[in-house]
């Protein structure tokens, strides 16, 4: 269908009143788009109340328009070689809007895209209220929580019990969330041991995952028919033990296309070489990134 856009676009540190806020959603037909530095509770209340009667919004975003990048010798915090961070002042949404937003997410059976990156808003607690929406919710096809550094494991697990219940979600992205780590990947992969509808999953710059939570996401590819990419690029703490897992899992599984491991520094010689071997038992697989894993030598080349 032809899409729409509506994207408010204002001076930085202009907030808008309730009023505007209806007033812009009201005049979008499938797509919007706001600054999240622009939009307060209320506002994202405001757009609550719509949604839950709104049937012709297919797409939302509540998102920073552009990421910073940082590089490893200006934020020595990161492990990255290069990584993203969520711009400052996406703060104005706090726990409540964010509730509101997945209460009507229950009701509303139109809205297909969920983009919410950057929101600073965002931690477990309000990750729980979206995944209990998600058990009931089965119009959402693509949620975006990048760059939501205060979630972290225990969002994950709840995440993992909706994707039980979940027959609708196609992607997930978590990428730089730095809150999740092992224990939150290996939650999330028991719960697409049982789900067959999600497609793609990122975990890409989760700086805290590592050999534990890629082992997990190996076991569940030995029975998911379901997942074609897998994001884990820039998770230094992945090496060859994981990598070693992964390239057992890929022996049985057909379906995955995409595996993205770029820059995980902690991979070297035998865990690459290992995936390599997979591959001649793996016809399913079609991209394999293991570019800037400085880690692999001549050995493994």
């Amino acid at each position: 269908p032809n899409i729409f856009c509506q994207h408010v676009s204002m001076a930085p540190g202009v907030v808008l009143a309730r009023e505007e806020v209806l007033e812009r959603f009201h005049s979008a037909t499938n797509d919007l788009e706001f600054d999240p530095e622009q939009i307060t509770d209320d506002g994202c209340k405001v757009l609550a109340e719509g949604i839950r009667s709104n049937q012709t919004l297919i797409c939302l975003k509540l998102a920073a328009m552009r990421w910073q990048r940082v590089s490893r010798s200006t934020e020595p915090s990161f492990s990255l070689a290069s990584t993203r961070r969520c711009p400052p002042g996406c703060d104005l949404i706090g726990v409540e809007g964010f509730k509101a937003l997945a209460e009507a997410l229950k009701i509303n059976k139109a809205l297909n895209r969920l983009d919410l990156h950057c929101c600073a808003g965002i931690g477990d607690e309000v990750c729980k209220a979206f995944a209990e929406s998600f058990k009931l919710n089965q119009a959402l096809t693509r949620i975006d929580l990048s760059g939501c550094t205060a979630l972290g494991d225990e969002g994950c697990k709840a995440l993992s019990q909706s994707l039980k219940l979940n027959k609708a979600l196609r992607s997930m992205l978590l990428s730089s969330c730095l809150g999740i780590g092992d224990e939150g990947v290996v939650a999330m992969a028991e719960g697409l041991k049982v789900n067959q509808a999600l497609e793609s999953i990122a975990f890409d710059s989760c700086v805290k995952v590592g050999d534990a939570g890629c082992k997990a996401l190996a076991e569940t590819l030995k029975v998911n028919q379901t997942l074609r990419s897998i994001n884990l690029s820039d998770c230094d703490r992945i090496g060859n033990e994981g990598l070693n897992a992964l390239a057992k899992a890929l022996k049985n599984n057909q379906r995955l296309r995409v595996i993205n491991l770029s820059s995980c520094q902690g991979i070297g010689d035998e865990g690459f070489k290992a995936l390599v071997a997979a591959l001649k038992i793996n016809h399913a697989l079609t991209i394999l990134d293991f570019s800037e894993c400085n880690g692999i030598g001549d050995e493994g080349c």
